[in-house]
Formats: structure tokens, C-alpha cells, sequence
């Protein structure tokens, strides 16, 4: 299947019901208006793309997201799973949303990141995780990724996380714990039972 990554799908309705499973809260920063680093409470769910809404989330998140290459790779997937061409029982979507209730009427606005994860018999290997990008290039939010990793930990915390890298990266994920384990192409694992530091 060939798919244009710059493709816009049409929406299914003008809002955005959301279905997703709350999976855990978590503190994380934001940034104010006064540029100081603040305290919100942030929701990690787990995303079903067999529902409608899910899966618009997810579009309508990778669509204004435009330089989110990743976002838009994990779309592309949870639209393949819906269409049958992966087995549904391995790839898991995960959402970090600022939205701390009412998920049924989730607005794509407040999602700070998405991963995709396959957890297979040997480990939970994330395949792309993507924090919403920068507004005029000044980070908004602090800790998203970190959240997400720690929170896909305690999901899977009997098995090993892998993941790939890009060389930009790296710092980040030796800094919260992960050992590299390949340099070519750079993968990284956080051993079963380990936390994010």
C-alpha cells in the first residue's frame, strides 16, 4: 500500500468524540504567559483507532502538526490497523493529553504527544513517539516524552522497552535511563522492571 504522508483525510463530523482508555495522570510543566514553568495535571490513554473518534483524533492531531513527521506515521498506522492490515492485538496508540476528564468529547488541541507500541512476546518496542512541536520555536511543555516513555513503562513494566533513535536524541534517552544497545542504527533499551529516571 502507497500512501501519501501529506494527504488530508475529510473529517467524519466537525467535533471530535474521543473513546479513549485512561491509562494514568501524570504531572507535567507548561509554560505561561509570564515564560515560567508550571505544574498541570496531564492524561497518558490508550487510543482504540476501531473507533471512529480515535482515529480522527489522531488525523486531526497529525494534520496540525504539519511538521510532525512521526505523528503522521502513527495516523497512518492506526488507519492500517483499522483497515485490517495489522493484527490487532500487538500495536497498542497511546495519547498525553492536557484534557484531564470528559474524554468522551476530547479536543485533538490539547494532545501533547502520541506513540505507537508493539508488544510482542519479547518486549514493547515503541515504533515512533512524537511531542507536539514547538509554537515559534519555544517549547511549551516540558517532560512530555519522558511522561509518555515512564508511563508506557508501568504498562509494560515485565518487559524490556526498545526503541530507535534519531542522533539528536540521544542525550535525551541516556539521560532517563535507557542503554544503548546498538549504535547502527541507534537503538535503545530500558531493561524490564526499570524505571525512567
Amino acid at each position: 500500500m502507497i500512501v501519501n504522508r501529506n494527504m488530508k483525510v475529510s473529517n467524519y463530523n466537525n467535533q471530535t468524540n474521543f473513546n479513549g482508555t485512561l491509562i494514568n495522570k501524570k504531572q507535567i510543566l507548561k509554560l505561561g504567559k509570564d515564560n515560567v514553568l508550571t505544574p498541570i495535571e496531564a492524561s497518558f490513554v490508550e487510543l482504540n483507532p476501531n473507533v471512529e473518534e480515535d482515529l480522527e483524533a489522531l488525523r486531526r492531531t497529525a494534520n496540525s502538526w504539519k511538521t510532525a513527521e512521526y505523528a503522521k506515521s502513527i495516523y497512518i498506522s492506526a488507519f492500517s490497523l483499522k483497515r485490517g492490515y495489522f493484527c490487532n492485538d500487538i500495536l497498542k496508540f497511546y495519547a498525553l493529553t492536557e484534557q484531564v476528564k470528559n474524554y468522551e468529547n476530547m479536543r485533538p488541541n490539547k494532545i501533547l504527544g502520541v506513540m505507537e507500541v508493539v508488544n510482542d512476546s519479547d518486549c514493547a518496542a515503541v515504533n515512533y513517539i512524537q511531542v507536539k512541536p514547538p509554537k515559534n520555536d519555544i517549547k511549551q511543555y516540558k517532560h512530555v516524552g519522558k511522561t509518555m516513555l515512564s508511563s508506557v513503562r508501568h504498562q509494560f513494566e515485565n518487559y524490556p522497552i526498545v526503541l530507535n533513535a534519531v542522533e539528536s536524541a540521544v542525550g535525551f534517552y541516556k539521560k532517563i535511563g535507557f542503554k544503548l544497545t546498538c549504535k547502527k542504527p541507534i537503538q535503545f533499551t530500558l531493561p524490564a522492571g526499570k524505571d525512567v529516571k
